[in-house]
């Protein structure tokens, strides 16, 4: 069985087909906080919703029909309301809706992940007409535990070297950034670079590459061609176990060109 459909193309009309198996889903790296979602559709040809629920939340529906109907309803008043605002720069489905797979980690469209949580990734398509098909595609997932570190950290700079000596060997992230890179970017503000950095790292999936166990060090010359004599430098640092698992130390040196 298809939902076939017909539309008008200039004085022709064309097919418009979306199978049963329209969308491909699946949800994948289950952290606390964290999942990545794979939504590929069979062609491009057709506009899909996605999000994730929870379980809790998907059960006061009365069936997956109703649902559909339910988040359908929801997102044009949403897009009402932006386009009345001045905010949508396209048409609902343009704005609403996706057409391409998507394979990158939960961007959050809806709610924040939460951990020890039963979750469903969804997925609905829309026929030609931008109707949704009344087909549900779901996948159950839950978060594990939270994971947490009693890491601390010593931090130092020594001439051109940042290094960081933690006390145990639970996995940590740092960076750093010069107070002039701070006020200009991010408000003078390092916690703000440093969950930016981190959010970086994580939607282009190289997070792993920036992950440290035991001392590390780094030259910061292999990000900055120079340094002002007195600038000062802010090193961040956090244990860090696919989602922060301690709070960010943040540590202000002065460089010294002489050293």
């Amino acid at each position: 069985m298809a939902f076939a459909l017909c539309f008008a193309a200039s004085c022709q009309k064309q097919e418009f087909v979306i199978s049963d198996d329209a969308l491909t889903i699946e949800a994948k790296n289950v952290y606390a906080y964290s999942v990545w979602v794979d939504i590929i559709p069979e062609n491009n040809d057709f506009y899909y919703y996605y999000d994730i629920i929870t379980v809790d939340d998907f059960n006061e529906h009365a069936s997956d029909v109703e649902f559909i109907r339910y988040e359908d309803e929801l997102n044009r008043e949403v897009y009402d309301i932006i386009a009345e605002l001045g905010y949508a720069d396209g048409s609902y489905e343009e704005v609403m809706l996706y057409r391409f797979a998507i394979l990158e980690p939960y961007a959050g469209n809806n709610l924040i992940l939460e951990p020890e949580t039963d979750y469903y990734l969804y997925a609905f398509a829309y026929d030609a007409d931008i109707k949704p098909v009344e087909k549900l595609y779901k996948v159950k997932f839950t978060t594990p535990k939270e994971i947490v570190s009693d890491n601390t950290f010593t931090v130092s700079l020594d001439g051109n070297y940042v290094s960081v000596i933690p006390s145990n060997d639970d996995q940590y992230i740092f960076d750093f950034a010069t107070e002039r890179e701070l006020e200009e970017s991010y408000y003078g503000n390092a916690l703000y670079y440093f969950e930016q950095m981190i959010n970086v790292y994580e939607q282009y999936d190289f997070i792993s590459e920036e992950v440290s166990v035991g001392p590390d060090s780094c030259d910061i010359f292999d990000y900055y061609d120079s340094l002002d004599d007195g600038e000062k430098l802010y090193v961040m640092v956090a244990g860090y176990d696919h989602g922060l698992t301690t709070e960010v130390s943040i540590y202000e040196f002065t460089y010294s060109a002489g050293l």
